[in-house]
C-alpha cells in the first residue's frame, strides 16, 4: 500500500476484515453495509481491506467485482485510484478492456471494475440483456466468465460503490446480482445507505478531526437580505460577483504568507437546457474580468461533452511555452501530507488535459548485453574476469508499442500531483 491509513480508517478496515474472515467460512451469502461520510476515503479503505484480505488469506481463493454506478466513467476513475493505491498487487482489471471475448475466468484475488448501470440494460422489445458483454458472442461473455470463475472454486466478493444509487432500477440490479454474479459476500458502501441495518459506521466527527473534511461550509457569504448595496443586481450576477471577490481576497491572503497557492473557483451549472443559458451569463461576466476560454483562465467540463475536442491545434513553440506558464492556473502545495521536510508547489492543469508528443528514434538499435549462456558458473570465474557480452538488435517500433500500447505509464516523480500517470494514444494522419 502506497499510503498509510488514518486512525479511524484503520479501525474501520479492521472491523470489516473481521466480518469478511468470519463470512469466508459461511456457505450462504452474506451482506455487509459500510457507512462512511463523503470525503472519508471509502475507496482507499476498501482498497486496503482487499489488499490485507488477499495477503492474510492466501489459502482462500476469491475475486472481487467492484461495481460502480453512473453513465460516465466512475468505474474507470475507481480503477485508476485503486490501482495507484495498491501499486499492482492485487491485480486490477477493467471488464470492458480485459474480458471482451479473451479471458475465460477471473484470477485469484483479482479486482475487476464494472459499470453496473451499463451491464443491466435490457432490450425493450426482447427483454434480453442489451450490453455486448452480456450477449452470446464468439469467445467468452461476462456470464460465461463468472460461471467459469465459480466452477474454479473461487469465491466472488461484490463491492457495490455508492450503493444508494439506482433505486429506480432496483429490480434489474437484484436480478443481475442474484442470477448473474451470485456473490458469496456483498459489501455495500455509501454515505447514505438505504439499508436499515448498518454493520460498520464511521462517525463524521472522526473524519473532521483528521482534517479530511471541513466541519462547516459557508454558503453565500456576504449576501443577506439586509445588504442593499447590490439590490439592483441580478441574483446570478450577485453570486458570481461575490465568488470572484472572495477568490481575490483568498489569493491576497496567500500572498501575504508567501504562499504560491492560486485558488480555483468551481461553478456548478444545471445539466439541463437552462444550463446553456447560464453558461452564456457566466462567460459574459467573466469576460469583463479578463477570464476567457481563449486565454486559458476558463474551462468548461460538461457531462454531455467529451473531455477534449477531437481537433488538434498545432502552435508555435513560443505559444506553447506561454500556455504552459499560465500563472492563472491553480497552484497547490504538495509533500506536506507525506511528512516530507521540503515543500514543493505544483501548477495543476485541468483534469484529463491532453498533450501531443513526438518520438524520434531509429528503426533498429544495437545494444550490448551480458551473455548468460557463457557465464553460468559465475562463482568459478576469477573476480577480475569481464563478463562476456553479445550484441542484439532491437526493433524500436515494436519496443515502443510494447511499452505504451493500452498501458498506464508513470512519468515524473512518484509523489507528483496525479502521480504522473498518463496514457499514450497513437495519432495517425488520415
Amino acid at each position: 500500500m502506497v499510503y498509510s491509513l488514518k486512525e479511524y480508517q484503520r479501525d474501520a478496515v479492521d472491523e470489516l476484515k473481521g466480518l469478511f474472515e468470519l463470512y469466508f467460512k459461511s456457505t450462504s451469502r452474506k451482506e455487509i453495509v459500510f457507512k462512511a461520510p463523503t470525503g472519508s476515503g471509502k475507496t482507499f479503505m476498501a482498497s486496503s481491506l482487499m489488499e490485507e484480505l488477499a495477503s492474510e488469506n492466501s489459502d482462500i481463493n476469491f475475486c472481487i467485482m467492484w461495481a460502480c454506478p453512473g453513465k460516465g466513467e466512475l468505474h474507470k476513475q475507481s480503477f485508476d485510484n485503486v490501482k495507484r493505491y495498491l501499486g499492482g498487487n492485487p491485480v486490477c482489471s477493467l471488464l470492458e478492456e480485459d474480458f471482451f471475448g479473451s479471458r475465460k475466468y477471473i484470477k485469484n484475488h483479482e479486482i475487476v471494475f464494472i459499470n453496473w448501470e451499463k451491464l443491466i440494460q435490457k432490450d425493450k422489445e426482447t427483454g434480453k440483456w442489451a450490453n455486448n458483454l452480456m450477449k452470446d458472442q464468439e469467445g467468452q461473455n461476462f456470464i460465461d466468465v463468472i460461471d467459469q470463475t465459480r466452477r474454479n472454486g473461487t469465491k466472488v466478493i461484490l463491492i457495490i460503490d455508492e450503493s444508494h444509487i439506482g433505486k429506480s432500477a432496483k429490480a434489474r440490479i437484484q436480478e443481475f446480482i442474484n442470477t448473474i454474479i451470485c456473490p458469496n459476500i456483498v459489501l455495500e458502501m455509501s454515505a447514505t445507505p438505504l439499508n436499515e441495518h448498518i454493520d460498520v459506521v464511521i462517525e463524521p466527527q472522526k473524519v473532521i478531526d483528521e482534517g479530511m473534511i471541513k466541519e462547516d461550509v459557508i454558503v453565500n457569504e456576504g449576501i443577506s437580505k439586509e445588504d442593499r448595496s447590490m439590490e439592483d443586481t441580478d441574483s446570478e450576477l450577485l453570486v458570481l460577483e461575490k465568488g470572484y471577490l472572495k477568490r481575490e481576497e483568498l489569493k491576497k491572503e496567500y500572498e501575504v504568507i508567501g504562499s504560491l497557492v492560486n485558488p480555483l473557483v468551481l461553478i456548478q451549472i444545471p445539466n439541463v437546457d437552462e444550463g446553456e443559458a447560464k453558461k452564456l451569463v457566466i462567460k459574459d461576466f467573466l469576460r469583463e474580468k479578463g477570464i476567457t476560454e481563449d486565454n486559458g483562465k476558463l474551462k468548461f467540463w460538461c457531462d454531455d461533452k467529451g473531455h477534449f475536442d477531437k481537433k488538434t491545434d498545432i502552435v508555435e513553440c513560443s505559444q506553447f511555452e506561454e500556455n504552459c506558464s499560465n500563472d492563472d492556473l491553480p497552484i497547490i502545495a504538495r509533500n506536506s501530507q507525506m511528512g516530507a521536510g521540503n515543500l514543493w508547489y505544483e501548477q495543476v492543469l485541468p483534469h484529463k488535459s491532453v498533450f501531443g508528443t513526438f518520438l524520434v528514434y531509429p528503426p533498429v538499435i544495437e545494444v550490448s548485453i551480458k551473455d548468460a549462456s557463457k557465464s553460468e558458473d559465475t562463482m568459478a570465474e576469477p573476480a577480475n574476469k569481464k563478463a562476456e557480452s553479445k550484441t542484439v538488435s532491437i526493433d524500436m517500433t515494436e519496443a515502443i508499442n510494447k511499452t505504451f500500447d493500452n498501458k498506464i505509464v508513470q512519468i515524473g516523480a512518484n509523489a507528483t500531483i496525479g502521480y504522473g500517470y498518463c496514457s499514450f494514444i497513437k495519432v495517425k494522419e488520415e
